[in-house]
């Protein structure tokens, strides 16, 4: 990501940290984040200086802070709560809030600050012994189905705007969260969640528009990275996409780090049908979810626009993915499609896994998943479809 001034941001990978800390100083470098879960720096350098950079011992690699972006397709429509309506295309505002209460809708956000200080009261009691799911997003707007009959957000962080109290200016994240841990009793119309009643923890890395950078989303990895012990976290889905990198990629190498601290990472394939899979979904050990449907004659098939590549043999799942209904930032129903949306489906299912097997390793919950899948044998669908 150029700035527009001879300099560049880029993350740089070191063989040594302390010594490429120093090699980077020499060459005037600015640290503008640090990564140690993956060995890591967010650096901003003069392009002059990259190629004598590389050169370095001490350095493995140099990547782009490119842009990675929501894996949603531009279809976003709002429909009515009722059955049958005739006009789909109603717009939200005139619908019924379907379970939302005004104090926990959009206009009135969550008070984080009292949010955390009833989880430490909670945790003291022991009641936040089960795990919890995380997913990095555009943020969440919750539903009252997360606040009755206890609060299961865990913890909301912003690293767009460093807001304090929950949000979702896109609306995305809310979908995502919601097809993870909704349990319908607020949100009547729309779907609920593979993992029904399940904790969660929120990360907005995404900005308004459904872009964000790989600076932010390596920051919420690393938040993840160091905070999973205390939150608990078992799951983490990730229903965005960027270009691949050749060689060691950022998001590539930080799912991986994850996933050996014992997070079973989710990642979306794409919607680009058989251009390739985004990254982090080409991670080899993580699960990477493609979108199925069926055609018209009954039979599950690849949606057209999930992506795939058959040199990685990727995505290794697929599920619903087309015409989903969704909860929205402002209480109705929407109707969402892309790979984005059969991720957060999948990490419900692994949570469900993960909780009826303590203590189990995310290659295991891998094993299991494949194991329940309806094998398609269709070009991009991998061991197959779960059905939910």
């Amino acid at each position: 990501m150029s700035e527009g001034n001879g300099e560049t941001q880029c993350v740089v990978f070191a063989g040594d940290y302390c010594l490429a800390r120093r090699a980077l100083g020499k060459y005037n470098a600015t640290i503008v984040k640090k990564f140690p879960f993956i060995s890591a720096y967010g650096v901003l350098i003069n392009v002059f200086c990259l190629e004598d950079l590389k050169k370095m011992p001490c350095i493995r690699e140099v990547c782009a802070n490119s842009k990675v972006t929501v894996e949603r397709l531009p279809r976003f429509f709002k429909v009515t709560a009722s059955e049958g309506a005739a006009d789909k295309k109603t717009a939200v505002n005139s619908l019924p809030l379907h379970g939302y209460y005004d104090r926990y809708s959009t206009n009135y956000p969550v008070n984080m600050p009292l949010m955390r200080r009833l989880y430490r009261e909670n945790k003291q009691m022991g009641r936040y012994d089960s795990p919890s799911v995380a997913f990095i997003d555009t943020g969440f707007s919750a539903p009252l189905d997360f606040y009755l009959p206890r609060k299961r957000i865990r913890a909301f962080v912003d690293f767009v705007n460093g807001e304090e109290t929950s949000y979702d200016d896109n609306g995305h994240g809310t979908a995502v969260g919601c097809l993870i841990a909704c349990d319908g009793r607020f949100t009547a119309g729309s779907r609920e969640g593979t993992a029904a009643g399940a904790d969660i923890v929120a990360l907005k890395a995404i900005e308004q528009g459904g872009s964000g950078s790989i600076f932010r989303i390596l920051e919420a990895m690393q938040w993840v990275y160091d905070h999973a012990p205390e939150y608990k976290i078992k799951a983490l889905c990730m229903s965005l996409g960027g270009k691949a990198e050749e060689g060691r990629d950022p998001l590539c190498e930080a799912s991986a780090a994850l996933w050996k601290k014992g997070v079973t990472v989710v990642a979306s394939a794409g919607n680009s049908g058989g251009d390739g899979v985004t990254s982090p979904g080409c991670c080899g050990r993580i699960i990477t979810v493609g979108s199925a449907e069926q055609n018209d004659e009954g039979k599950i098939v690849r949606s057209p626009f999930s992506s795939y590549s058959e040199e990685l043999s990727k995505p290794e799942i697929c599920t619903d993915g087309s015409a989903v209904a969704c909860v929205g930032v402002d209480g109705g129903k929407v109707l969402l499609s892309g790979t984005s949306i059969s991720a957060p489906i999948i990490t419900g299912i692994c949570y469900d896994i993960i909780r009826a097997n303590p203590g189990i390793a995310p290659d295991a919950v891998k094993r299991l998943l494949i194991s329940r899948a309806e094998y398609i044998g269709e070009k991009g669908t991998g061991f197959g479809y779960i059905r939910t």
